[in-house]
């Protein structure tokens, strides 16, 4: 059994509306080997935040929720709706084509929103039903297929989203013919690699909420089901920030990219949550080695095995674990490495190893993993029943002094003996207390019955052998 976590980082940072621009040369997008093999499962995603819900907004795009996951390869990112998710209408520009939209600050972690824009972002991420699912010009103002399109632009100069893919002035639009290799003349970065557009299928809308995708593209996907907006994009096609934040907002059809309206936007003006980008990941693996198949009997070894690996992108200057087992029922015989600290009692019945740094006086990279093996006896137990044994790294460091923790547990059944009586016997004398009498002295002793065994004793017979030459039985009760 094993459980995953992970963490992003997060900072704050001082936003200055008079950010000029990072300058950034961006290479063709590499591609990435293969789309995601599915999306987060739901403990999985991480609340960004929570929006209220605001009277009079389209409730197919008013946001309640916002939602992330990261890992080696991708983002993911989630929105939730009051009512499900999608396009409600058909016709251009109308309320019921919405736009859901992502932004990207890979650089300086300043972006922003300035009254109903954003700006400072290097790369946006927009889902709509576009006209002739993302072909050409022509039927622009006819309705829609009810399939959305989803784009993910670059804007690395900051010259804005809109003005450098969808000009009015630089016509032929590149947004709107899905054509990225015109430059517009406004544009000081030039033609972008980063354009990816993908066209979903499934089922179309209206109404709202029908599921449809698009999961083939390794760079970016998207998938609308019931009240949750899903999309991924590839760290690869982000040019692999080494830090990242992200701004949200819906909005309607029209020819500002960069438009985050009051309906719908997040409460905060700055980039949430300042994510770190590699991440710090760690995956706690426990597992029961010895016996592999079968309960133990009393008296059999124990082992369990505990691997730790660092499933993240930073590498890792301190593991500490922590390993917590059934004292009553295991009796502990050795560990390797060895622990820290302990056997020691931890709280009743629970019994306690620890080791301050696995990594002794290196590191765990990336991938790598480390393998501890606990050896135990079982004890002797009166009823069958399972010994539990936890596993906990709590705080392991990375190379940028951010923590993460993990934990796993195993168990193994102990069979209690069979069903059998037993007793023991215990003779005391009680006087003479010394220990000598004389002619006629009194003498007795005390004897004691105890049922050691697991059934209940209806008869219990005793002969009690003395030496009659030097003794005479007096009484007994």
């Amino acid at each position: 059994m094993s459980r995953r976590f992970s963490l992003l980082l997060v900072s704050m940072l001082l936003i200055s509306p008079l950010f000029t621009g990072y300058l950034l040369n961006v290479p063709t997008v590499d591609q990435v080997t293969a789309q995601p093999g599915g999306w987060p499962s739901t403990p999985d995603w991480i609340s960004l935040n929570t929006d209220p819900d605001e009277p009079g907004c389209d409730d197919d795009r008013n946001v309640i929720e916002t939602f992330y996951f990261v890992d080696t390869e991708f983002i993911y990112l989630r929105m939730e709706t009051v009512n499900p998710a999608g396009w409600s209408g058909t016709g251009p520009g109308s309320p019921g084509q919405a736009r859901f939209k992502w932004w990207f600050c890979t650089v300086g972690q300043d972006a922003s929103i300035f009254g109903t824009s954003v700006a400072n972002a290097e790369f946006q991420l927009i889902l709509e039903d576009r006209f002739n699912n993302g072909g050409g010009v022509t039927g622009e103002s006819t309705p829609r297929d009810g399939l959305g399109e989803l784009t993910l632009m670059d804007d690395i100069e900051h010259d804005q989203f809109t003005i450098r893919w969808n000009n009015p002035a630089a016509s032929p639009f590149e947004y709107v013919r899905n054509m990225p290799g015109t430059t517009q003349s406004t544009d000081s970065g030039g033609n972008s690699t980063h354009w990816v557009r993908v066209l979903g299928t499934g089922t179309p809308h209206p109404p709202a909420g029908g599921t449809q995708s698009a999961m083939s593209d390794p760079n970016i996907g998207y998938m609308i089901s019931g009240n949750f907006v899903d999309m991924y994009v590839s760290l690869t096609a982000l040019h692999n920030p080494a830090k990242i934040c992200l701004i949200w907002a819906t909005d309607i059809h029209n020819a500002n990219l960069d438009q985050a309206p009051n309906c719908d936007r997040p409460e905060e003006t700055t980039c949430r949550p300042h994510p770190g980008i590699p991440v710090i990941n760690i995956d706690v693996d426990k597992t029961l080695t010895t016996p592999a198949s079968g309960p133990a009997e009393k008296g059999d070894t124990i082992i369990f095995t505990v691997t730790i690996t660092n499933t993240g992108l930073t590498t890792l200057v301190t593991v500490p674990l922590e390993d917590f087992y059934d004292n009553d029922k295991l009796e502990y015989i050795s560990a390797n490495p060895t622990p820290d600290h302990g056997p020691h009692i931890h709280s009743p019945g629970v019994g306690h190893l620890g080791w301050d740094d696995l990594t002794g006086a290196g590191t765990l990279a990336p991938s790598g993993d480390i393998t501890v093996t606990i050896t135990f006896t079982a004890l002797e137990i009166l009823t069958t029943s399972t010994a539990t044994n936890l596993a906990k790294v709590i705080e392991a460091i990375d190379e940028n002094n951010n923590k993460i923790s993990g934990e796993d547990d195993a168990s193994v059944t102990i069979n209690a003996p069979p069903p059998h009586g037993d007793v023991s016997i215990h003779k005391t004398l009680l006087e003479p207390s010394g220990g000598t009498t004389y002619l006629d002295g009194i003498v007795s002793y005390s004897i004691n019955i105890t049922n050691t065994g697991s059934v209940t004793l209806t008869t219990v017979q005793l002969q009690d052998l003395f030496d009659n030459s030097k003794l005479t039985f007096q009484s007994a009760t």
